[in-house]
């Protein structure tokens, strides 16, 4: 649920600025475009970052370990991998890859305790 809701808020965000960085996107006769372009990357991003955190949450399970227990930096990253794989594969979707990375490095970050402070 955490990866649903937060990945699809930053779907949003990221839908708004592409859709209305320019003139035209801001124009009233395209918000139907912006708003069907939100909708779909809010999905995008809340799909991609529900499965890595489902992802991490499994092989935490498989592999024995607890939430208390340090932080595995290889759960992360095989996560990352399966969650965006098929983002990688779309050259539609490519353009999204930094963005969906950078949530995994911040979710990183916090499971690893590290104050930026």
């Amino acid at each position: 649920m955490f990866g649903l809701v937060l990945g699809g808020c930053c779907g949003i965000a990221y839908a708004m600025m592409d859709s209305w960085g320019t003139k035209e996107g801001r124009s009233p006769e395209n918000f139907g475009k912006s708003m069907k372009n939100m909708r779909t990357q809010a999905a995008i991003f809340g799909g991609v970052f529900a499965g890595y955190q489902g992802t991490k949450e499994v092989i935490r399970t498989l592999r024995g370990t607890k939430r208390s227990d340090p932080y595995d930096p290889a759960n992360a990253v095989f996560a990352a991998g399966l969650a965006v794989l098929p983002m990688a594969l779309h050259p539609v979707t490519r353009t999204t890859l930094p963005h969906l990375l950078f949530l995994v490095a911040i979710d990183s970050v916090q499971d690893a305790g590290i104050k930026l402070y």
